[in-house]
């Protein structure tokens, strides 16, 4: 055994593996440096890694067998021993060794300068902390929409965090759900942190799968941390590993692994857990509230909590596919009372996917009274609970349209979550409905900075700032919403008319005339942009030249009186309007399905939302009051 150590040395085995090491330690420097700077694939340095490992076996086998002589590479038992100049080679190792642990040193004192200068430390001011991070839009900006341009990344608030979806490495598919409802359970904890700016789920779903980078995914939703995390479902067993990394600097703060059996306490234990650790890290104060929302678990049942998360993870799909999701959520909910019927957030959820039914759907059924008895419930079992308080908000807005009501709940839920994405939502639309633009605007701007990818926040912002005459907030508003790319989810032809209104209403007008008539929906937006410019002949012309076969169709039988009445407004004609609008109600209310195929004539109901008054506050106040005074109770 000394006589192959002897060896070793002397045909410079040793000598070759530090030279390796040292070489290749140096290239997988190269190649996490390339990476950032060329944007190329997180899995590019793993594969430098894994050819470098796989060619050490390689370099040491070659270094044994063959000998570097003046002659070429000779086998190394063809060298006669008084002819070997090992001795030599290995001298000239040891000086590239040497010479390579420099120019290591030298790459990593390069790529941590380069690190500070690209990554700043994240600065937080007490405004932006009250105010949230107000980008800069320049005027080339505002009139270049084509281009999609990026405005320029906010200053992250300090105590913000995205917690990215959580990877499924359950063997079973099927618990994608769970590892899914997980997800969507930390944030509605975190959210609950009053200290805490937390990004929507709404949001953060658009990254699922994402192979970006977690600073540009930071800088993109405009925070300072990046959770991700994985969820491994075995049996009676789950482990779930997480990691916060700073956007700033991409280097981890903290990161835990959790290994638990598997009951609902543990799950809401390790929610928990999880939560306070973040706020620790985030130095987050958590307050009395706070500390008693953690410690609630709302069942004990595992069964229970697995159906809870499925209804909710049917509820929150509903926004794309509509009616079959929210029954299928309501499905689920009852399984979970069933399972535990002391489960007060079920019910709670239950009642906001009924009352969602009614607003949404033409489902039949009483939904308005079956969201009641649900939250009932809800109440009795859990009076003091945030989804409680968000659903009875909901059910009062969209069941009774009474916004003092929903108010009133909305506010119940904020005390408790200020940064409760779903409650601020509802409460920005119920003021801005009600009439309390200014207070519609922050909030719509407040849910924008916790949900920056909802398409509906950012449309309602620039349609509330062009409708009350703010049209540079509303230029900025738009400049905003293109920076997160997310016009094409947006109606072509309501964005791009949208985007002319800003100030210059005749162009917005103009814009429309050059739409293709492809369906209802075109004639029916030509028919709002004219009641915009207030021109007599222009509302005439987009009356008269919309189709017969259009004025009435199945899903919306109504939009074409509608707009006769939007028109009658815009002029002025506010009895007329009135009594035409009254008529429409009269037909709505004789029919024996009120609202087909899920259409429902907001217009009417919602006069405030009218474009008659753009620019005019006091007149939509007095038009609002008007129609409140002469208008049937429901």
């Amino acid at each position: 055994m000394g006589n192959f150590f002897k060896e070793l040395r002397r045909r410079n085995v040793v000598r070759v593996a530090g030279m390796y090491l040292v070489a290749g330690w140096v290239l997988v420097q190269i190649a996490s440096t390339l990476e950032d700077a060329m944007n190329l694939p997180d899995w590019f340095d793993g594969i430098v890694v894994a050819l470098l490992i796989i060619g050490l076996p390689i370099a040491l086998i070659l270094a044994w067998a063959f000998e570097l002589t003046p002659e070429g590479v000779v086998r190394t038992e063809n060298v006669p021993e008084d002819k070997s100049i090992t001795s030599d080679t290995g001298r000239k190792l040891d000086y590239a060794i040497i010479a390579g642990i420099i120019i290591l040193g030298g790459v990593i004192l390069l790529k941590d300068t380069n690190k500070t200068a690209v990554d700043p430390e994240p600065v937080a001011t007490e405004a932006l902390a009250e105010k949230g991070a107000e980008e800069t839009i320049t005027q080339d900006q505002v009139e270049a929409p084509a281009a999609s341009p990026k405005a320029e990344a906010a200053t992250p608030l300090e105590k913000s965090i995205a917690v990215l979806p959580f990877f499924n490495r359950s063997p079973n598919p099927d618990d994608a759900f769970f590892t899914d409802g997980m997800h969507d359970d930390l944030l509605t904890h975190l959210s609950k942190i009053a200290d805490l700016h937390v990004i929507s789920r709404t949001s953060v779903l658009g990254f699922k799968g994402s192979d970006r980078k977690i600073p540009d995914i930071g800088r993109e939703l405009g925070v300072a941390t990046v959770m991700e995390g994985a969820v491994q479902r075995a049996g009676n067993r789950v482990r779930i590993n997480v990691q916060l990394i700073d956007v700033a600097t991409d280097d981890h703060i903290w990161a835990e692994i959790y290994d638990r059996e598997l009951t609902a306490d543990n799950i809401f234990d390790i929610q928990s857990e999880i939560t306070k650790a973040i706020a620790s890290a985030l130095n987050a104060v958590l307050s009395a509230s706070d500390e008693a929302e953690l410690a609630k678990r709302p069942t004990a049942n595992l069964a229970a909590y697995d159906a809870f998360v499925a209804g909710k993870l049917a509820s929150a799909a509903a926004g794309v596919s509509g009616g079959a999701d929210l029954l299928g959520s309501i499905e689920h909910f009852n399984k979970a009372i069933a399972l535990d019927p002391e489960f007060g957030e079920a019910y709670a959820a239950k009642g906001y996917s009924e009352i969602a039914l009614y607003w949404y759907t033409a489902e039949e059924g009483d939904w308005i009274a079956a969201a009641d008895r649900s939250l009932q419930k809800a109440e009795e079992l859990a009076p003091d609970a945030i989804e409680t308080h968000m659903a009875r908000g909901y059910y009062h807005y969209w069941g009774h349209l009474d916004y003092a009501a929903a108010d009133a709940e909305f506010d119940l839920a904020l005390e408790k979550s200020p940064n409760y994405p779903q409650a601020i939502a509802g409460k920005a639309f119920a003021a801005r409905r009600a009439g309390r633009f200014d207070e519609a605007i922050t909030l719509l701007e407040m849910g924008g900075r916790l949900d920056p990818l909802n398409v509906d926040l950012h449309s309602s912002l620039i349609e509330s700032f062009s409708k009350l005459g703010r049209f540079e907030e509303a230029k900025a508003a738009v400049a905003r919403a293109l920076s997160f790319n997310i016009e094409e989810d947006v109606d072509p032809i309501n964005f791009a008319a949208m985007w002319e209104l800003q100030g210059n209403i005749a162009r917005a007008w103009q814009s429309i005339q050059q739409g293709t008539p492809e369906s209802e929906i075109y004639f029916s937006v030509r028919a709002y942009y004219a009641a915009l410019t207030r021109d007599p002949e222009n509302i005439r012309l987009a009356l008269e030249n919309w189709p017969e076969p259009y004025r009435s169709p199945v899903n919306a039988p109504e939009v074409y009186n509608i707009a006769r009445a939007e028109g009658l407004l815009a002029l002025g004609e506010t009895a007329e309007a009135r009594e035409l609008f009254l008529e429409i109600k009269a037909r709505i209310d004789a029919r024996e399905v009120p609202y087909p195929e899920g259409w429902r004539a907001n217009a009417l109901y919602f006069p405030v939302e009218l474009p008659g008054y753009v620019g005019d506050l006091d007149g939509v106040r007095a038009a609002i009051a008007e129609m409140e005074a002469t208008q049937p109770p429901d």
